[in-house]
This record gives structure tokens, sequence and C-alpha cells, in this order.
């Protein structure tokens, strides 16, 4: 005699829909002419976005995979954009702000590779004319063992001082 026992159990699975439309920065804020601004929603699903105000140009809005690509030419001040996706009946909106600073001197790539203790490591960039510190990275300030980073700063004046310290 073979006796066969079998129990089945209906599962339901619950994923709360979203609110807004989520994107991975709230803010951007590069270069013009320089930056490559790339802006989508963090859940994919998100389709046939529609965007205001208009984009700078250079920039390129791909409506069916709410996506925003490119390297603006033209100067824009802080401005907040709003995307906005409808699904069902349901409509979704997102903001982020993009702001294209115009360099009136020369962009300069400060390139950092972190080894070993890079906690230990400090460093600032001064205008040896208006003493102001461009760029400065303290000692003990998050600074990522075996990472390498780039900073893009717009450089006006004629000197800078370049100072690289590390603690015991």
């Amino acid at each position: 005699i073979f006796m066969y026992a079998v129990e089945a159990q209906l599962v339901t699975c619950s994923v709360a829909l979203p609110n807004t439309i989520e994107f991975d920065h709230d803010s951007y804020s590069v270069y013009t002419n320089y930056g490559e601004v790339s802006v989508h929603p963090i859940i994919e699903e998100f389709t046939n976005c529609q965007i205001t105000p208009t984009l700078p140009d250079g920039m390129t809005f791909t409506s069916a995979t709410c996506s925003i690509s490119g390297v603006p030419t033209v100067a824009l001040t802080q401005t907040t954009f709003t995307m906005t996706s409808t699904r069902d009946t349901r409509t979704y909106q997102g903001t982020f702000t993009l702001q294209v600073v115009d360099c009136t001197g020369t962009l300069a790539q400060v390139f950092r590779s972190y080894k070993g203790n890079a906690q230990k490591e400090s460093f600032s960039i001064k205008d040896m004319t208006t003493q102001q510190v461009v760029l400065s990275v303290a000692a003990n300030s998050g600074q990522p063992t075996n990472q390498d980073k780039l900073s893009v700063l717009c450089m006006t004046g004629p000197k800078y001082e370049i100072d690289v310290t590390s603690s015991n």
C-alpha cells in the first residue's frame, strides 16, 4: 500500500508600492561642457515619464525609460526638476536639483589614490592670491583605504599651494 500526502498553501507576497519617484542622488552639480550627468529612478519600472522644467542644452531625456543623460553646454542656476510617471491610474512624482556652473578659470582634476592607513593622510590646496582653501581633506575624515578619489576644481588664481601631510 502506498500513501501520498499533499498539502498546498497559497503564499501572497506583499510589496508596497512606492509613493514617489526616487533617484540615486537628490542633487547634481557639474561644470559647463565638462560634467556628465546621469539621472534615473531607482525603481526601473517607471515608464513614459515627463520632466519639467525643460532641461538645459546638451542633456537628453528619454521618456520611455525615465532617464536623463548628457553634458550640459549652458550654465544653470540651481533648479528643481520634477519627473512624473503615471502607472495604471496612479501618478508618481519625484524631484532632484541640478546646477551647471560656468568655470571662468581652469578646470583641474585632483586625483588622490588612498592606500593603507588612508585615515592618517591629509591635504589641502590653497589659492595663494586670496588665501582661500579650495580643497581640503583632514586626517581621520573618512578617507577610504585602497580607493581612488577624483575632484574637479575651477581654479581662477595664478598660484596654488598644495600641502600633503601624514600623521603617525
